[in-house]
């Protein structure tokens, strides 16, 4: 019972502040910069260990804001669900591309 209260107020956490960021950041910093500060403050906020591979660092350059915006979005949600439903200590989020 004790387990399911920490796992639904981590939940509850999670999700605030999921919805509380605001996509300002990719406007400014792009979505590798965006996605590196939402894993960080996921590990401060509710030390569920969330960890981020990015494979190039110019993501900026090869797609537009509104697909950046979109993927920001998508891996908050995912996140959210990781924790929510799968009951999980671990989330690994990758950003890679392939141009070709």
């Amino acid at each position: 019972m004790v387990a399911t209260k920490a796992a639904g107020r981590l939940v509850t956490s999670l999700r605030e502040f999921v919805h509380g960021l605001q996509p300002a950041i990719l406007d400014e910093f792009g979505l590798t910069a965006a996605l590196q500060s939402m894993v960080e403050d996921i590990r401060q906020g509710t030390r569920f260990d969330c960890r981020l591979s990015v494979e190039s660092k110019n993501v900026h350059s090869m797609i537009g804001q509104e697909l950046e915006r979109s993927l920001f979005r998508i891996a908050q949600e995912l996140v959210t669900n990781v924790v929510r439903h799968a009951k999980a200590t671990r989330a690994d989020i990758g950003l890679h591309t392939s141009m070709g």
